[in-house]
């Protein structure tokens, strides 16, 4: 069945967008609305509806009053926004929203380009944002309630006759929290922006209603409380706080095409409906950080102008996701450099898009997330050792640009591109592991060590002692030889206490009963869960997340520096004996690699194509995998010294 067009008139204006009145009526009352032609600047008043779309395939119909006669004209909503008219339906009257569904003609791209574009203003000048959560469901109030308390105590004034009136706030179940921000509103990237623009957010679930205020209160309490492990990502980046020192100073804005790519990454986890909503959306946010950098007018103060238009990527619905997704790699990878191949994590979800460039709406593994988080706080030994000639804030003049791209013609007869470029061949795959999940409990350390061939790799240096006026960096490089190089391994040899990394290794392995003996088996019974029931012949144990508690803050930071290297990745050996981490879908036979001007070693698959006509370019052809680590080997140093590998041309699509 065809849907009906679109009841709305046509938008004349550059700063023109529509508003729906929400007509007034009771709960079981059809949905009835009235289209509005408004322009930004004028006086009408409106909320903004912020809200997870759902699932299109079942349409509600709503109806839609007509501007020439009293009749109306059917329009079909999501399930889900059609709950949120009835939630926010007045019995007595109407009522002005902004909703992006209802507003812009979905079928119509010029129009959808054109309203993408400013919908950060219509969300600036609405009198407020409405974020609908859903129905209540699984104690919803419960939580609302709680959030609110946080912020608003409710003996808040009132003064206690002693110590023991104090009343004392119960803290619902974990689930029941859990369960309120596992809401998809939370997860999805259009919020970042609705919440971040807005002028005042009211949050919607069920009938409770809660200002957006109590919420980040509540991250400032959980921050503090560390209650909730992981908070969603809208949650921690609501607290956006500039230092005036920093305050306009072009020294400190980070360059727009790296903005962007940080951006890109922290948001990673998030979805959208529309895998091309993963750039479109955050591309307020990066203007609205540079206005809040900038506290004034003045245009000599800001690069943000001119390191956009480097990048040179705008709204456009017209393209198709690979077009999308292929233009912002290689508009990041000319600006920022190879580097950013490091971000293809998985099996492309887009179809058609090379393996090169990174596909933002997909995933690998969800990331580990340790209760600190401060891993870039942490100055590791490597950052010691490791020439940095070749990171992309120092690329050498003449090899700057040592890639370049090219069309070619695929084996379905479609267009694609492939990068070229130099690479160094470290190794081959000869054996692999089975993939790490910390939060399946499951670290195969044992299964690990036992593909190693070489025993060295297993035992670690004794050299000579130093004297004490030895410089700091022998010092640090001696301490962390003292580890075997599989241990460093699983640390990214990213060390700071070698005490710290010896006791998460032996703690991994208490955990899983690699470990035979009295102290081990006193430690197993530690990580026990002694909440379960004391009559059942078998405890469960804490998560695997939990066993590092108690090791003191920058102990536990430099232990789960562990988790976050190994966490959905696999260990392998190559046919040459190194030892390195690959990604979750390595397979034997791929190979490592260096690509000449990137700091970061590769993973990648050769292919059995052959290069077509239409490029005269030769090497092997592959497909990236996705970044890996090799111990003891630094991509840099195998273009800046002397070896005996040899380099050779790739194509990578």
């Amino acid at each position: 069945m065809k849907d009906p067009p679109y009841p709305g008139q046509q938008l004349e204006l550059d700063d023109s967008f529509r508003l729906v009145e929400l007509q007034g009526g009771q709960k079981e009352d059809e949905i009835t609305v009235r289209l509005l032609n408004s322009r930004l600047g004028d006086s009408q008043t409106y909320e903004a509806l912020s809200y997870v779309w759902g699932d299109a395939s079942q349409p509600v119909s709503i109806s839609v009053a007509a501007e020439v006669d009293s009749a109306y004209i059917p329009l079909f909503v999501t399930v889900n926004c059609h709950k949120a008219l009835k939630r926010l339906r007045r019995v007595d009257g109407p009522r002005m929203l902004w909703i992006d569904s209802i507003c812009i003609n979905q079928s119509l791209l010029p129009e959808r380009n054109h309203q993408i574009k400013l919908i950060p203003r219509i969300y600036d000048s609405a009198s407020r944002v409405v974020a609908y959560l859903g129905e209540g469901a699984d104690n919803s109030d419960t939580a609302m309630d709680w959030i609110r308390e946080i912020d608003e105590p409710s003996d808040f004034g009132t003064e206690p006759e002693s110590r023991d009136d104090r009343p004392r706030i119960l803290r619902p179940d974990m689930d029941i929290i859990e369960a309120l921000f596992a809401r998809r509103w939370f997860s999805r990237v259009w919020v970042l922006q609705e919440v971040r623009l807005a002028r005042a957010v009211i949050v919607v679930c069920g009938q409770k209603e809660v200002s957006w205020d109590s919420f980040r209160a509540f991250q400032y309490w959980n921050h503090n409380a560390r209650w909730v492990k992981m908070l969603p990502y809208v949650m921690q980046s609501s607290v956006f706080r500039i230092s005036p020192w920093y305050r306009n100073s072009t020294r400190f804005l980070i360059p727009y095409p790296k903005r962007l790519l940080k951006k890109l990454k922290a948001t990673r986890q998030c979805g959208a409906t529309d895998p091309r909503d993963k750039l479109y959306a955050i591309f307020p946010l990066l203007d609205w950080e540079e206005r809040q950098f900038y506290d004034n007018t003045d245009p000599s103060l800001g690069n943000g102008g001119q390191d956009k238009a480097a990048v040179d990527l705008k709204v456009n619905y017209t393209l198709a996701p690979m077009q999308v997704y292929t233009q912002l790699a290689i508009s990041l990878i000319n600006t920022i450099g190879l580097s950013v191949l490091r971000e293809v994590v998985t099996t492309n979800a887009v179809p058609e898009l090379p393996s090169w460039a990174p596909d933002w709406s997909a995933n690998a593994a969800h990331p580990f997330h340790g209760k600190s988080r401060r891993e870039a706080r942490l100055h590791y030994v490597s950052d010691y050792f490791r020439d940095t000639t070749w990171d992309e804030n120092s690329l050498k003049e003449e090899v700057a640009r040592a890639w370049h791209f090219s069309d070619y013609t695929t084996s379905s007869g479609g267009s694609s591109t492939q990068l070229h470029a130099r690479a160094m061949l470290v190794g081959t795959i000869a054996k692999l592991g089975d993939m790490c999940d910390i939060y399946g409990n499951y670290f195969p350390v044992q299964q690990w060590e036992s593909l190693i061939v070489n025993p060295k790799q297993l035992q670690g240096e004794r050299g000579e002692i130093l004297p004490d006026d030895a410089p700091f960096e022998e010092h640090r490089r001696w301490e962390a030889n003292l580890l075997p190089p599989f241990v460093r391994a699983l640390t990214g040899d990213k060390i700071i206490y070698v005490s710290a990394v010896e006791r998460a290794y032996e703690r991994i392995r208490d955990y899983n009963g690699d470990n035979q003996d009295a102290e081990s088996e006193t430690l197993i019974r530690t990580m026990t869960d002694s909440s379960s029931d004391e009559e059942s012949m078998e405890k469960p144990k804490m998560p695997l997340t939990d066993i590092f508690r108690n090791m003191g803050p920058s102990y536990e930071d430099q232990a789960e520096l562990i988790f976050y290297n190994c966490h959905g990745r696999r260990f392998f050996v190559t046919d040459a004996g190194h030892i390195g981490l690959a990604p979750e879908i390595s397979e034997v036979g791929d190979v490592v690699m260096a690509l000449e001007t990137d700091s970061v070693l590769l993973v990648a698959r050769p292919t059995i194509e052959e290069p077509m006509s239409n490029t005269a370019d030769s090497g092997k052809i592959m497909r990236l995998i996705g970044g890996g680590f090799v111990q003891d080997v630094s991509a840099a140093e195998l273009w800046d010294e002397k070896t005996s590998l040899i380099p050779s041309g790739v194509i990578i699509r």
